[in-house]
C-alpha cells in the first residue's frame, strides 16, 4: 500500500516532534523495542525525505524485513533435513515506488556504498 511521500514524511516529523500519529506508532511498536523508537522514526524519516530526492512526486511505500540466520548443520537445508531460521534484531527498510519503464534502480543510504554507473 502507497502513500503520499509528503504526507508520510510529515507524519514522521511530527512524530518526531509530538510523539507519533496512532499508525505509525503501532507500526514502530510492532516492529521495534520501546528503546528503539525514536531512532526508528529517525531512519524512516531519512529514508523517506531520500526518496523524494531520487523520486520526486512519486508516491512511497514502505516496506520492512528483518534480518534472519539459520542453525543449520552442514547439508541439511538442501537434503530436505530440518534447519532452524530466526529473525535477528537486524533489519532492511526499503522505500519504493512503481516505475513507467522496467528499469529496477536501487539506491542504498549507507555513505559506505556510493552509487555507481550501471
Amino acid at each position: 500500500m502507497g502513500t503520499d511521500a509528503g504526507e508520510l514524511l510529515n507524519m514522521l516529523r511530527a512524530a518526531a516532534e509530538a510523539g507519533p500519529s496512532a499508525a505509525l506508532r503501532r507500526f514502530l511498536g510492532d516492529n521495534y523495542p520501546p528503546a528503539e523508537l525514536g531512532q526508528a522514526a529517525d531512519r524512516y524519516s531519512r529514508l523517506v525525505e531520500r526518496f523524494r530526492i531520487l523520486r520526486p512526486g512519486a508516491s512511497v511505500a514502505l516496506a520492512r524485513a528483518p534480518g534472519r540466520i539459520n542453525l543449520i548443520g552442514e547439508h541439511t537445508d538442501y537434503n530436505g533435513l530440518p534447519v532452524f531460521p530466526f529473525a535477528i534484531h537486524r533489519d532492511l527498510a526499503a522505500a519504493f515506488a512503481p516505475r513507467p519503464d522496467p528499469v529496477i534502480a536501487l539506491h542504498n543510504l549507507d555513505p559506505a556504498y556510493p552509487p555507481r554507473p550501471a
